[in-house]
């Protein structure tokens, strides 16, 4: 959702926006939302093939030369390289004396360090790569002429060793027109949204059945795990928790209507970097959320999210939501618009982009 809303601040900011992504063949909704967008197919999952080591430090021929290609055939003013590790990039388009924006989607190197092991071995792995993405950080980010954090707090932390003035804080935000006019038919079920093969949403939703979910909450109402890996693990938790009343969706193509019909949403989470999208997609939602401090981290929510990090006091809050005595879901909306939404990045992107070519 990242992605799409920055492709769609570029096309209203340039005449002509010309994209490197994975798409072999944009569907009618993508080219009639950016018509002036010339796509590039590029296969991104050969690139990660190679091996993370290879492909964060050495360019690859076949995307370099496509980078090449686009900037010989057309007149850049702007490079804008989105997430991952193509921090090597930076300086071969910078070769031809474009600026470069480097937008990251959180602190990846701290992730790696937050996530758990159960042996040497795995620890040694994780310190391994947490080094080889912090060295990524340190030698290719300070190259780019503006880095893009999703939050206050990687900010800080990228500008240590790139300096405040190169680091500009673009929150995670959603486009505001796919939520607007939506009837809401709220039902009773509390939802929670995620890829559920990510540590982070894994170890959330295992917290939570062994310490909030108890009978109360499973007498009252249904858990709707929804997202990639959701079906597995309720397969795998099943054998541990038990998983009366909780129903798994899988993948969805589209979560929104999810969301937007549940009681409340859930965000459960002890690990993480960034900003979580789930919780911005409920405020735009007018879906209460409840969430760890975590869960809600980089969110300048003002109260507007319930947050809870002992398992008695998140019950406590969904008993409340339950029974209509707490409802921020308007507050919450009022700062997804001031803060979270389409038109109030367009208008940080746009002074950014002032600020580099004065």
């Amino acid at each position: 959702m990242r992605s799409y809303g920055l492709l769609k601040i570029l096309s209203r900011t340039f005449t002509h926006v010309y994209a490197i992504t994975g798409l072999k063949e944009p569907d009618e909704f993508i080219k009639e939302k950016f018509p002036n967008v010339t796509f590039f197919y590029f296969d991104f999952n050969g690139l990660d093939s190679k091996g993370k080591v290879i492909r964060t430090f050495k360019r690859d021929a076949g995307l370099d030369g496509l980078i090449q290609r686009v900037i010989k055939d057309n007149k850049i003013d702007l490079a804008f390289i989105d997430y991952k590790y193509y921090g090597h990039y930076i300086g071969s388009i910078k070769h031809h004396n474009i600026m470069v924006v480097y937008g990251t989607h959180n602190v990846q190197s701290r992730i790696i360090l937050q996530k758990p092991y159960s042996n040497l071995y795995e620890y040694l792995f994780l310190r391994f790569y947490y080094l080889l993405y912090y060295l990524h950080e340190k030698v290719f980010f300070p190259k780019a002429d503006r880095i893009l954090a999703v939050s206050e707090h990687d900010a800080e932390y990228y500008s240590k060793f790139i300096g405040e003035s190169k680091v500009i804080n673009l929150p995670n935000f959603l486009d505001e027109e796919i939520y607007m006019g939506r009837d809401v038919k709220k039902e009773d079920y509390i939802v929670m949204t995620a890829n559920f093969i990510a540590y982070q949403n894994d170890v959330g939703i295992r917290w939570f059945l062994e310490n909030v979910w108890n009978s109360e909450l499973r007498g009252r109402v249904k858990l709707v795990l929804a997202g990639i890996g959701s079906k597995e693990v309720l397969a795998e938790l099943s054998k541990l928790y038990d998983m009366r009343n909780i129903e798994a969706l899988g993948k969805q193509d589209d979560l929104t209507g999810i969301i937007k019909n549940a009681r409340l949403a859930i965000v459960p989470l002890l690990d993480g970097s960034g900003t979580r999208l789930k919780c911005i997609e409920a405020m735009a939602l007018k879906t209460q959320i409840i969430s760890t401090s975590m869960g809600a981290e980089g969110i300048d929510h003002r109260g507007s999210i319930l947050i809870a990090d002992a398992p008695v006091d998140f019950r406590n809050e969904i008993l409340d939501v339950l029974d209509k005595k707490k409802d921020t879901t308007e507050r919450a909306w009022e700062i997804f618009m001031d803060k979270y939404s389409f038109s109030s990045n367009h208008k940080v992107f746009r002074t950014m982009l002032t600020d580099m070519l004065d």
